[in-house]
């Protein structure tokens, strides 16, 4: 049983790596489902509402941005509930098809440890606070299809090279077995035509079976370089505008001389780099969480704060009552002040008046 574990875990261990990385993320994702919606959140939430609710994108509400993010969250919505938590569900699950597709990338590229290697730092750092890896945001949904173009752009590269190896192959095949049929014209007839065919005829006949053969076992090794070399890289380096610089890179990486897979020191090593990268993240994450811990508040401890705090409101009140009476009676102590000054005035005018009209 035991051996067969042992099996199990040596075929399907970068399989098992990229399952823990991937339950590392359920459980951080789950745990921070609740947190509010950033502010690129909300628009993206409430123009998805609008959707759901038959509004076309642009109708009610204007953004720069283009309307996929919209409809992604209006599917999330409709799948997991017009809520926070069901947002954060919903990228959730974009982020972990993300972080698979990262892994299979890699492994078609070069190997599985480069694949779990760029899985696992993919993962650890789509959750960092300092990229907002949290929050929902467009980043998540164009990664994810971006990384299912790159794949699928890499497997068509794979089935054209496949294709190609395999006809000139058949190229070479055909090539061996007319050099095959000319050798046996050659013995067959030869007893018949040798007291007339020149002896130069014959040479130059038996040096091109020869050559057809010979071209025939270049076109074959030709073939298998191609299929052992794998085809991924040299096929993406014609989408490129430095072709014969991706290609001695990709000689260099697909060489005879790699490492194997099932190395030992190499699944060790990467252990020790992802129990690193998880022990990283969960001392970074449990600091910022130690400062902001809520503390628990009873009811009764939180009815007297509600009461000290209404008391409190209630004498600010009427401290500002008070000050707006003594406010409003200095306000009228000035205004009669005012008006005696007036009155007063006015009787001088009309003394004045009275001795210039004597």
């Amino acid at each position: 049983m035991s051996s067969a574990i042992k099996n199990f875990a040596a075929r399907q261990g970068a399989w098992l790596l990229v399952g823990l990385t991937l339950l590392f993320v359920l459980v951080v994702r789950v745990r921070l489902r609740e947190m509010p919606l950033e502010r690129d959140e909300g628009e993206y939430a409430y123009a998805g509402q609008l959707i759901l609710h038959g509004v076309p994108p642009y109708q009610q509400v204007y953004n720069m941005k283009l309307p996929g993010t919209y409809a992604a969250y209006a599917v999330i919505m409709a799948v997991f509930g017009q809520t926070p938590a069901g947002i954060h569900l919903g990228v959730m699950l974009v982020n972990l098809g993300s972080i698979v597709l990262v892994f299979l990338i890699g492994r078609r590229l070069l190997d599985e440890t480069t694949g779990v290697v760029a899985a696992a730092a993919f993962a650890v750092m789509s959750l960092s606070p300092y990229v907002l890896g949290l929050a929902g945001h467009a980043t998540h949904f164009v990664t994810f299809f971006a990384l299912v173009g790159v794949l699928v752009l890499l497997r068509a590269c794979a089935e054209k090279a496949e294709s190609g190896s395999q006809e000139a192959e058949e190229r070479g095949q055909r090539s061996d077995v007319g050099g095959q049929r000319s050798e046996v014209s050659d013995t067959h007839h030869a007893p018949r035509t040798t007291f007339h065919v020149p002896a130069p005829l014959r040479q130059a006949r038996s040096a091109a079976s020869a050559t057809g053969a010979k071209r025939g076992e270049c076109d074959r090794r030709e073939a298998r370089r191609v299929r052992r070399r794998g085809s991924a890289a040299s096929h993406v380096s014609h989408f490129t505008f430095h072709a014969s610089r991706i290609t001695n890179m990709s000689t260099n990486i697909f060489s005879e001389t790699a490492a194997p897979r099932g190395d030992s020191g190499e699944a060790r090593g990467l252990l020790v780099t992802l129990i690193g990268l998880v022990v990283l993240a969960c001392r970074n994450h449990l600091k910022r969480k130690a400062a902001s811990k809520p503390e628990v508040v009873t009811r009764a401890a939180f009815d007297a704060q509600v009461l000290a705090m209404s008391q409190c409101l209630n004498a600010n009140h009427l401290a500002i009552l008070d000050k707006l009476d003594a406010n409003h009676r200095e306000l009228l102590a000035a205004i009669e002040g005012l008006a005696a000054k007036i009155s007063d005035l006015n009787c001088s005018v009309a003394r004045l008046d009275e001795r210039t009209k004597k």
